[in-house]
């Protein structure tokens, strides 16, 4: 008798075990299984709806902690008082569910021309892109060339430096430059320029450049 009733026993641990094993891993699946809703990067000031125009991103997007987004866009309701009627550059911070510009001049407004391609770095502190504005709110040499250049944006100060200056640092390069690649630690960007007075004595005016 008392040998059945162990036995017994046993079958119903062993039953017990095989339930709380299946229960586990069914919760997993579960987790597993579950998928976060998309989130809108684009939003307009009163968050109810994407901007009122387009917005583009480039291959650099999103900081390497997935907190930080970079993107252009030509909606004029994401910031107060964007009415320039061009692109602008703008910082989605998914953990605030803010949206900041980022190509403005230095009162804060947005810039006269238009901006695009924003890359970020991966710790998110730097943001580079291209613009033909030509009052951002640079520190040290700006460019009034008019043609597209270069600029490196700082998250923790706000700074923007140009970041494809001429040889003798007195203005932009004297062409085009586009299409910014930024490195981990925004320490470097790679960008391409029709210019040739980028690097003295280098003439080439359809050549790769590093700004370090």
């Amino acid at each position: 008798l008392f040998s059945s009733r162990r036995k017994q026993v046993n079958r119903e641990r062993r039953s017990r075990g095989v339930l709380r094993r299946l229960i586990v891993e069914q919760l997993e699946a579960r987790q597993l299984l579950t998928v976060s809703l998309p989130e809108l990067i684009s939003i307009n000031q009163g968050g109810t709806a994407a901007g009122d125009s387009s917005s583009s991103f480039t291959e650099q997007v999103l900081s390497a902690d997935g907190r930080y987004y970079v993107f252009a866009s030509n909606s004029s309701d994401l910031v107060p008082g964007d009415a320039n009627g061009a692109a602008d550059v703008f910082l989605r911070d998914l953990e605030l569910g803010t949206v900041a510009l980022i190509s403005r001049t230095a009162s804060g407004a947005p810039a006269n021309n238009s901006s695009d391609a924003a890359v970020i770095s991966a710790d998110g502190e730097f943001v580079a892109f291209y613009s033909y504005a030509t009052d951002l709110d640079v520190t040290g040499t700006n460019s009034t060339s008019g043609y597209s250049q270069i600029y490196r944006w700082e998250r923790g100060t706000g700074d923007i430096v140009l970041a494809s200056p001429n040889a003798a640092n007195t203005d932009g390069g004297n062409a085009y430059s586009y299409y910014p690649s930024i490195s981990e630690d925004g320490q470097r960007i790679a960008f391409q320029s029709y210019g040739d007075d980028l690097v003295a004595g280098i003439t080439d005016s359809n050549g790769y450049w590093v700004y370090d």
